[in-house]
């Protein structure tokens, strides 16, 4: 989804559905085709109706999803078939990394999709590497997974000054 409004469109009012403002057009989403490369708008909800209705959605799902009698089974199957580790596996290893994120060493997963840690594993092998904090997954994942762009952009850090700031995961 784009977030920017096309040139043709800007000055342009739309009126939003839901609070029935009318509003520049920079203030609803935008999206792309990709065969025709045709811009046209995402929703006829302004952003911030938007965001609000999708807010409501993600909290009534993640109230739904993590049900007690839900997540055991649901999780086994899905950590199973992803990655072949079971249950057992995926406690015994998160055991062994001290109870935490195998980066970082949070105790808090940080995620709200679940409540769990990352499986990380390699996108080639599929073999699981360890168990991730959420911002510590997303990390590896904008590197692309890749030591040699994570190495210089530590260096990176210690040649142009860092902040000192701890790793809030």
């Amino acid at each position: 989804m784009s977030m920017d409004a096309p040139e043709s469109q800007l000055g342009t009012l739309h009126v939003c559905r839901e609070c029935e403002r009318e509003l520049e057009a920079s203030e609803f989403y935008w999206k792309t085709q990709k065969e025709t490369q045709r811009v046209y708008k995402h929703s006829s909800l302004c952003r911030a109706c938007y965001q609000l209705s999708r807010r409501a959605y993600q909290q009534e799902y993640l109230k739904n999803y993590n049900k007690p009698d839900h997540c055991p089974e649901k999780r086994e199957e899905s950590r199973i078939k992803s990655y072949g580790l079971s249950l057992k596996d995926y406690d015994e290893l998160l055991e062994t990394q001290g109870g935490g994120c195998a980066i970082c060493g949070s105790a808090e997963p940080k995620t709200k999709r679940n409540g769990r840690f990352c499986v990380d594993h390699n996108h080639e092998t599929n073999e699981v590497r360890g168990l991730l904090c959420a911002p510590c997954n997303r990390g590896l994942g904008l590197f692309g997974d890749d030591p040699k762009v994570i190495s210089r952009a530590v260096q990176y850090l210690y040649d142009k000054g860092h902040y000192g700031k701890k790793w809030n995961c």
